[in-house]
């Protein structure tokens, strides 16, 4: 079964399909794949491994360069937070005089991994210099306060949208779908014991 993008893959989809024994993912995450059941039934499981990461690494490592010299610029219109479950959201930053306004979150991993609501109090109190968010707790709203910050740059969850990486991903699910059906290994398969 080729499963396009986060769309979930339940328990009762995969009833209704009950001969599938391979699930091929096209996106890094698979949080949208119920996979106990995957795992109860033997359905092995791939997704898109890291065929993202070049293009993902540099949009994580440009977004602190917009910031330099206190030019923040401003790409596209949703925003995300902080690590939720961190020990730092109960307590402020530890931050001095002099680091206050250094520190600068970036986000291209998972828009769960960040509360919005304590990015937005930490910006606003300067003891975040900015953020750099290219995915979002809620997508595709934004707390309003994030789209009226200087200091936050935002991209619409599009880091990896290059032809490099569309062209790398079509080639694993084709590699993908021709390794499942020549009993060959599968390429970023999920262990899923």
């Amino acid at each position: 079964m080729l499963c396009m993008g986060s769309a979930p893959l339940t328990s009762d989809d995969l009833d209704r399909y009950p001969a599938v024994e391979c699930v091929v993912g096209t996106i890094t995450g698979i949080n949208h794949f119920d996979l106990a059941a995957c795992r109860r039934r033997g359905i092995r499981v791939t997704s898109a491994g890291d065929v993202f990461s070049d293009d993902v690494r540099i949009l994580l490592l440009g977004s602190p360069l917009m910031f330099y010299d206190g030019f923040p610029l401003r790409i596209g219109n949703i925003g995300g937070g902080l690590p939720k479950g961190s020990r730092h959201l109960d307590a402020p930053l530890l931050t001095t005089q002099e680091t206050s306004n250094l520190i600068i979150i970036v986000n291209v991993g998972r828009g769960a991994l960040i509360d919005e609501n304590k990015l937005v109090e930490f910006l606003m109190r300067g003891e975040i210099g900015g953020a750099g968010l290219d995915v979002f707790e809620h997508e595709p709203r934004v707390p309003k306060e994030l789209l009226a910050l200087d200091n936050v740059v935002l991209s619409p969850h599009r880091a990896a949208f290059t032809s490099d990486s569309f062209q790398a991903l079509e080639k694993l699910v084709l590699d993908n779908l021709h390794a499942f059906f020549s009993n060959e290994p599968l390429e970023a398969e999920i262990k899923l014991d």
